[in-house]
């Protein structure tokens, strides 16, 4: 490996993960404090501003978008400047190509995991309007179970010119793309298809062969829209199989998209929110512990009160993982994303049934609000509970008696987040309620998103948010 660059301040573990024209991948440990990265080591010094323009751009790109999603994997920091460059990104175990050249492929339960972790990195490629373009077994790397999607060297924005259409690792590479067609997220979806197809193999049961063989069709018109509706079909066929796909990981913070010539991570401080009134860019208003929302809908003022608002059919995911929006003042604003940018929901496995007073012990109600009115009837409610001690809220999303959806199977979509910017969510298609989603919180501050679908597939209520008890 004596004609391999690689950058001072770092030692190699073990020899290179990959190896391309323009860098080789290393797992490297900083010789300063012995912390171990993923180290991609451009293979020469940058030519000019053109190449250095370049590489900002791919830094930035991954920053911006691993920020979203715990399904891509972490950039930390960068130098362009150094000879050779590098960008250190967060190690996550072994390339999926190892992994089936090692050990095989995996049972069936544990494919589909790894397969909707990998969808659910690249709908936040593509809710960025971005395209990945290099989906591939070497580009998708597991650990303890769980998939993330890495190297975004060859992302583009959606409908971008690029001089060479057909990147990427040939056999995952669409068809049209030979034939000259723009890369967009349909290409992405053929090149996840066959990843997918790698991982699963060929005797599969028939709603999930059918779900692969649409993705993976020569006419792209065939496969789903984007990466989210890919997903979404694959956790429809994983619920249908009885496997119980976990909560999305959450994604890291963001760190700043080059460090300069420090060695040093950067750290991007979280952003100020103003409380006590209304701020720009919200949709928030907190009012003396009742709540107003606006956004999405026709909505109005809660009341103190409440029900227990127990419902057949509710799903949870309590207790999974939580996202992080940062410290502060809860802001469910900024949790990631229950509608797709296309207008699609995203949505999460349904988890197991349950109500506020059971998935927090003795927890009671504290408020509820409406969310949204059609034709003067209440379409849904967030209802809230506190335990007793204060310390949590718990929150469904309810269809009330009376409203036109109740008993319809439509999507709901639920995120609540309280202390520390810690949120949970629930986003699928349910008949009655979603929810209970648990947050911790202080003197019960906390604020929520919702949307809910109808039964025509429009949106009656879309990222409406709200909060209760804020300072």
């Amino acid at each position: 490996m004596a004609d391999l660059p690689f950058p001072d301040g770092f030692e190699p573990v073990g020899s290179p993960l990959g190896v391309g024209s323009t860098a080789v991948v290393w797992l490297a440990r900083r010789t300063v404090d012995g912390r171990v990265t993923a180290l991609k080591v451009w293979r020469r010094p940058l030519a000019g501003a053109r190449d250095r323009e370049r590489f900002v751009r791919e830094v930035r790109r991954h920053a911006d978008l691993a920020a979203t999603s715990g399904h891509l994997v972490s950039y930390t920091w960068a130098e362009p400047d150094a000879d050779p460059p590098w960008i250190a990104v967060e190690p996550h175990g072994r390339a999926l190509a190892d992994v089936l050249a090692d050990d095989g492929r995996p049972a069936l339960a544990e494919g589909l995991v790894w397969g909707h972790d990998l969808l659910l990195g690249l709908a936040a490629v593509h809710r960025a309007g971005a395209v990945h373009r290099d989906v591939g077994v070497g580009n998708v790397l597991v650990h303890e179970g769980r998939a993330k999607l890495c190297d975004l060297g060859l992302s583009t924005v959606q409908g971008a010119a690029t001089e060479d259409r057909a990147a990427g690792t040939p056999r995952y590479v669409a068809p049209e793309l030979s034939r000259g067609a723009s890369p967009d997220a349909r290409t992405d979806v053929y090149s996840a298809a066959v990843v997918l197809r790698d991982v699963l193999g060929e005797d599969l049961p028939a709603g999930l062969e059918q779900t692969l063989t649409a993705a993976a069709s020569v006419r792209s018109e065939d496969r789903p829209a984007d990466a989210a509706a890919f997903a979404q079909r694959l956790a429809r066929d994983a619920e249908e199989l009885g496997v119980a796909l976990p909560p999305p990981l959450p994604p890291g913070p963001r760190a700043e998209p080059v460090a300069g010539t420090s060695g040093r991570p950067a750290r991007r401080p979280a952003r100020a929110l103003l409380v006590g009134g209304l701020v720009s860019g919200l949709l928030a208003v907190v009012v003396a512990g009742a709540v107003v929302l606006t956004g999405g809908g026709v909505l109005g003022r809660g009341s103190a009160g409440g029900s227990a608002g127990g419902s057949a059919g509710p799903r949870a995911v309590a207790g999974g993982t939580p996202s992080v929006t940062g410290a502060g003042t809860p802001d469910a604003a900024t949790a990631r994303a229950d509608v797709a940018a296309d207008g699609s929901p995203v949505v999460l496995p349904p988890a197991t049934p349950g109500r506020c007073d059971q998935a927090v012990t003795d927890a009671a109600p504290v408020a509820r609000s409406e969310v949204a009115r059609a034709d003067g009837v209440v379409v849904g409610e967030v209802r809230l509970f506190q335990a007793p001690d204060g310390g949590e809220v718990c929150a469904k999303l309810v269809k009330p008696e009376g409203s036109p959806l109740r008993g319809q199977e439509t999507h709901l979509a639920l995120t609540l987040c309280g202390q520390g910017g810690t949120c949970d969510h629930d986003w699928h298609a349910y008949r009655i309620d979603a929810g209970p989603v648990v947050v911790p919180a202080v003197d019960g501050c906390v604020s929520w998103r919702v949307s809910v679908l109808d039964a025509a597939g429009q949106w009656s209520v879309r990222d409406a948010t709200g909060a209760w008890s804020c300072p």
